[in-house]
């Protein structure tokens, strides 16, 4: 590991897991695999990078909005937000983009435990009246092929939930700076194809380009 990477994961440890909804996803195995995407990366002159989306020892804060005005429910209790692995800026090209570094584990937590409030119809008992991501203005314009839909067996907000969020926070993200928002997924080529269903749920599903993990990431 280099010491500038190296200095960056110290910073995140130390913010924890807990930090900001748990925006930082540093749970076990994933760390090794975010840091050798890392190690791999090439930014252009010109391009800011943002591991684990921080700018030094906190949230980059125009991330830190955008999660904020997609993800903020009206009342307490907030849920767990998106997780960005890196996140690379080149202003003056006005481009964007966000990555996340598999596998994961797939799940809305809410819709497993029986809390989703879309779901009230089906039993499900949430202190929350609407989904903060359904309920986000840009979604149905952003995600339109989206679907929660038990009687067809289609749960896509769950089954591709971490992906799911930062989409939907990218998007905001990208409308703040005026830039042209892509996404990026680095991870086992077998396990990717699992996720290859997700961008045509989406209204640009030319931005998202599925990387195997060896493959470096930059402004594609």
């Amino acid at each position: 590991m280099s010491p500038e990477l190296g200095a960056w994961l110290t910073r995140a440890q130390a913010l924890g897991a807990d930090y900001e909804r748990g925006a930082l996803d540093l749970a076990g195995g994933r760390v090794a695999a975010v840091l050798a995407v890392l190690g791999t990366l090439a930014p252009s002159p010109g391009t800011a990078l943002y591991p684990w989306g921080l700018d030094g020892d906190h949230l980059w804060e125009p991330w830190e909005r955008a999660r904020q005005a997609v993800e903020s429910l009206p009342q307490d209790p907030q849920e767990r937000g998106a997780q960005a692995d890196y996140i690379l800026h080149d202003a003056a090209a006005g481009l964007l983009v966000l990555c996340k570094v598999g596998p994961w584990r797939p799940g809305c937590p809410r819709l497993e435990s029986r809390a989703c409030p879309r779901m009230a119809p089906m039993g499900h008992e949430s202190p929350h009246a609407e989904c903060n991501y359904w309920g986000w203005r840009g979604m149905a314009q952003a995600a339109p092929g989206v679907e929660l839909f038990p009687e067809w067996q289609r749960f896509d907000c769950s089954r591709y939930y971490p992906l799911f969020q930062i989409h939907l926070c990218g998007e905001a993200l990208a409308a703040e700076l005026k830039a042209e928002a892509r996404w990026s997924v680095h991870g086992p080529a077998a396990w990717l194809k699992g996720l290859s269903p997700y961008p045509a749920l989406t209204s640009r599903p030319g931005a998202f380009t599925l990387l195997p993990t060896a493959a470096a990431g930059s402004l594609p």
